[in-house]
């Protein structure tokens, strides 16, 4: 099994039932070293290393191949997946995984944070509907 820090999307349950089918449990954690950025053209974040920035997020633990394989595609060519270490709320490291933006993806790295409020205020509904359209999700398109 493994876990897995998310900092976007993914940290919204609604998001992660859609691509795995079901729910897991998420505790907040902080990445350090890393910035958090919104994405020309894009309704979700990436991440790029950056040794002042830290990145806000959670940590899902329990997730089977199968499941990782699944965030693997939701993730596509545009991330890698890296294993990392993590600050939970308790004060207590952690490994895990992350996806961070990969090569020629970083040049879509705008300044500006990505904004979890407007995604969920503005995009979240329409973001969830263009999934089920595209076959990610695994189950019927979410309100």
């Amino acid at each position: 099994m493994a876990s897995l820090f998310v900092y976007g999307t993914l940290m919204f349950p609604q998001v992660l039932r859609a691509v795995l089918g079901g729910n897991l449990a998420a505790e907040p954690a902080r990445l350090t070293g890393y910035r958090r950025c919104a994405l020309r053209g894009a309704w979700y974040p990436g991440i790029v290393e950056d040794r002042r920035g830290q990145v806000s997020g959670s940590v899902y633990r329990g997730i089977n191949f199968l499941q990782l394989k699944r965030l693997d595609t939701y993730e596509g060519e545009e991330y890698r997946r890296v294993p990392v270490s993590v600050r939970l709320a308790d004060g207590l490291d952690e490994s895990t995984w992350v996806y961070v933006l990969r090569g020629s993806s970083r040049r879509r790295c705008l300044r500006a944070d990505w904004d979890p409020e407007q995604f969920i205020e503005v995009r979240m509904r329409a973001y969830l509907r263009r999934m089920h359209a595209l076959g990610v999700t695994h189950g019927p398109p979410q309100p």
